[in-house]
This record gives structure tokens, C-alpha cells and sequence, in this order.
């Protein structure tokens, strides 16, 4: 079974109302090298299923995201010297019930968990708000003369507000700033900070044709947006035997940081103080408020937490154009209080947040950039 972008699936999503996979299929698209070459050699290094060749040539933008972040999550474990085994079987706790098959069994020696992989969606009204930054793109296209092949990659200021859509008038100013930084040279970024239409720019290189994309301001991934999903995912395996659940979690959508995942995965923490042999004030061990998924007593009582070992949140940097590949971000985080917890230092180099000496700490705070060959 293979994977191609090309005309035969190009002429079948024409009509549909994604773009990613229709852009896949034409090499003038800025991502095509990206994707278009990378997604289909790992498909078939890691024998892909149907149900993924399905979501990775749909029309629909959601169901191409779901696969390439199921395919992404199965060759970062492949790279970490793991087997992959896509919708594995397993058995039930429940007789005559049947638990969700998880997306792919990672194994290791003795190390066998189950993966279920979820990249986390903008809302609704996200996504018609992303309908008018698409108009403004297309408005703002039309009034440039650029006379190069490439990317002009554009995001408003956070705070910024499309609702309602901006006039002509504050269009034309924006038009007229850009091509006066187009002309000067575009050697520094773009910023529009004393303008109606705020907006930072920058200018990309690329193959044979020009782009003008306007992205929404970043998108905070709050703790409870996190919890949220993770608790939906939970309740599909309430029902399954002795196995260890690692949940995967993609974002290209939204900015976070290390804080945000352990405050979803544990609640607030503080670090009480202490005083040592000498007198001197020392920070103790970290202290959680118990409001998250994965505390000693949520686990307890929360059908499913039991199984999860531990979350790998990832996102996506930019793409290598010298090693053809992307560059993503991942962070681990363990849950001591599991039934059957994972090693520390499982998943070296990258950042892991894992109980030692009766603390939890991270290995290293400073953000790992995994080159995906």
C-alpha cells in the first residue's frame, strides 16, 4: 500500500473544502517539498494502514491533520528505536465489551504500550474566524506586486479582531505599507505596529509561485483545554487489561509551555519552604493542588487514569530546508501514580517531567528540537 500526491488524488478532492491535501498535490504549493515526499516514504517505511492512507488524502482538513499527526507520532517512536503495530488487538476487562483500538502499539523489549494519538482542533468559531483571515489574505494578495516566487507569511497582533471584517480603506494601508517594505528590500521583519490593521511579517523563499497567508494571532493552549480532552480520551479505555497508555497529543495551533502541560496533567504546584539541618530556608518538594488528570487521587477514582503512563505533547517547529526534514518540539510527561509507570529517562534526549527522590522534576527545561528523518 503507498502513499501519492498526485493528479488521480488531486482530481478527486477538488471539490472538497480542505486545502492542505489539494496544495500537497501541486509542487508549486510552499509545503509540498515538506510533506508531499516525506509523508508518503514514511508511510511505507512503517506499513500504514488504510484508514490512515484515507485521512491523508481527504479533502477534509481535520481528517489530514489526524493522519499526519498519527504518522508523525509513529515515526518519532519508530526513531527512538520502538516497533511499530498499527490498531493493535486487546482484550477487555468488561466481558462481551469491546475497548477502543488505540492507533498503535509502540514495543521495545519488555516495553509494550498502546498509543493513542489526538492533535488538538481550533474551535468553531476559531475556524470561521479563519475563513476571514483567508478573505484578508486573498484582499491583501491582490493589491501587492511582489515579483517573486514565495511566501509572505503575515500575523496580526494579539488582540487583533477580524469581527467585523476590516474595510477597504484600512486594506489599502496595509497594502501600501507592505509594498513599501517589499521595495526597500524586506531584509528586516515586517511590523505595521502603528497602523489600524496591525501585523508582523516575514518573507520566505520558495518554489514557482507566490503566497500571501495571514495567520491568527497566537492561540494560548490553556491547562484546561488540555484536561478537557485528555479526560474525553480516557473514558474510550475504561475498560481495558493490564496495559500501559501513552496519549499523544499534536498542536501546530496553538503556543504553550512546560507549566501549562504539568498544571493540565497535575494542577497548580507551589514549592513550600523548608528550613534545612542549619536554619538556612530551602525550597521543598513540589506540592499539587490535586485539580488536574493525573494526581494521586484522580487516579484513583478516575476510570482509565490508572492506565495512562504518561503524555507526549509535541509541536511542530519549522522545516530543515537543508535536511529536508521537520524539526519538532516534544516534551514527556510521567505519571508516578500509574499503574504500570514508565522508565525514566525513557525518551533521551528529550525533555521528560518524572518523579526522583520524591519530587518531580524535569530532565532539562530547555526546549529539544527532534529532527524527523
Amino acid at each position: 500500500m503507498q502513499l501519492r500526491y498526485d493528479d488521480q488524488v488531486l482530481r478527486r478532492v477538488q471539490a472538497g473544502r480542505g486545502t492542505w491535501v489539494r496544495g500537497l498535490c501541486q509542487r508549486s504549493h510552499p509545503y509540498f517539498a515538506a510533506f508531499a515526499d516525506t509523508l508518503p516514504r514514511w508511510f511505507v517505511e512503517l506499513g500504514g494502514n488504510r484508514r490512515m492512507l484515507t485521512d491523508l488524502t481527504s479533502s477534509d482538513d481535520v481528517e489530514f491533520w489526524a493522519g499526519r499527526w498519527e504518522l508523525t507520532a509513529a515515526r518519532l517512536f519508530s526513531n527512538l528505536g520502538f516497533k511499530i503495530d498499527f490498531e493493535p488487538r486487546v482484550q477487555s476487562t468488561v466481558e462481551g465489551s469491546q475497548p477502543k483500538t488505540p492507533d498503535f502499539r509502540a514495543t521495545e523489549h519488555e516495553l509494550r504500550p498502546l498509543v493513542e494519538v489526538f492533535n488538538l482542533n481550533p474551535s468553531n468559531a476559531e475556524g470561521n474566524e479563519d475563513v476571514q483571515y483567508r478573505r484578508l489574505s486573498g484582499d491583501l494578495a491582490s493589491r501587492l506586486r511582489l515579483s517573486k516566487t514565495g511566501m509572505l507569511s503575515l500575523r496580526l497582533y494579539p488582540g487583533a479582531s477580524l469581527t467585523p471584517c476590516p474595510d477597504t480603506a484600512l486594506i489599502d494601508e496595509a497594502a501600501t505599507s507592505i509594498q513599501a517594505w517589499w521595495d526597500a528590500g524586506h531584509g528586516v521583519p515586517l511590523r505595521l505596529s502603528d497602523q489600524p490593521l496591525q501585523i508582523d511579517g516575514h518573507w520566505m523563499d520558495s518554489n514557482d509561485s507566490l503566497v500571501v497567508i495571514v495567520t491568527p494571532p497566537a492561540r494560548i493552549l490553556t491547562p484546561d483545554r488540555v484536561r478537557t480532552r485528555l479526560e474525553t480520551k480516557l473514558g474510550s479505555y475504561k475498560n481495558l487489561a493490564g496495559e500501559q497508555l501513552v496519549l499523544f497529543v499534536g498542536t501546530d495551533y496553538w503556543t504553550h509551555s512546560a507549566s501549562t502541560l504539568v498544571t493540565a496533567m497535575f494542577g497548580e504546584s507551589r514549592m513550600p519552604l523548608a528550613e534545612d539541618a542549619d536554619g538556612n530556608l530551602v525550597a521543598g518538594p513540589e506540592v499539587f493542588s490535586g485539580e488536574g488528570l493525573m494526581t494521586e487521587h484522580e487516579v484513583a477514582g478516575h476510570p482509565g487514569a490508572k492506565l495512562v503512563a504518561g503524555c507526549m505533547f509535541v509541536r511542530h517547529g519549522l522545516f530543515n530546508d537543508r535536511a529536508g526534514s521537520w524539526e519538532i518540539h516534544p516534551q514527556f510527561i510521567h505519571n508516578p501514580w500509574a499503574e504500570q509507570p514508565l522508565p525514566n529517562g525513557l525518551f533521551h534526549p528529550i525533555p521528560e517531567y518524572q518523579a526522583v527522590d520524591g519530587d518531580m522534576r524535569w530532565t532539562t527545561e530547555d526546549s529539544v528540537a527532534i529532527v524527523m528523518t
